[in-house]
C-alpha cells in the first residue's frame, strides 16, 4: 500500500512541475530570445555612481514580517504533521 502512495505522490509532483513549467513559460522560447544575434547591442562601459547615503534603517521591502512568520509556523505543523502521519502504527 505504501508503494501506492508513493507512486501517487511521485505522479501528483511530476504532474504539478509539468503544469508550473507550461503555465509560466507564456510564450515560446524562440519569441523571447529570438532575432538577430548581436542586434542592437553595443557594450559600453558604465562610469561609477556614489552609493547613497543610509540614514540607518532598513530599505522597506513591501513584505510583511508577520506573513513570512505565519507561512514558516505553517510550514513547520504540515512537516511535523506529515511525520506523523508516516509512523509505523503498529
Amino acid at each position: 500500500m505504501k508503494r501506492v502512495y508513493a507512486s501517487l505522490a511521485v505522479a501528483v509532483v511530476v504532474a504539478l512541475t509539468v503544469a508550473a513549467a507550461a503555465l509560466a513559460g507564456g510564450s515560446t522560447l524562440l519569441s523571447g530570445y529570438g532575432g538577430e544575434a548581436g542586434a542592437g547591442t553595443t557594450l559600453k562601459p558604465k562610469a561609477p555612481t556614489a552609493a547613497p547615503v543610509s540614514s540607518g534603517t532598513l530599505p522597506f521591502t513591501g513584505t510583511d514580517l508577520a506573513f513570512g512568520g505565519a507561512a514558516g509556523l505553517v510550514l513547520a505543523a504540515s512537516g511535523f504533521g506529515l511525520r506523523r502521519l508516516g509512523r509505523n502504527k503498529s
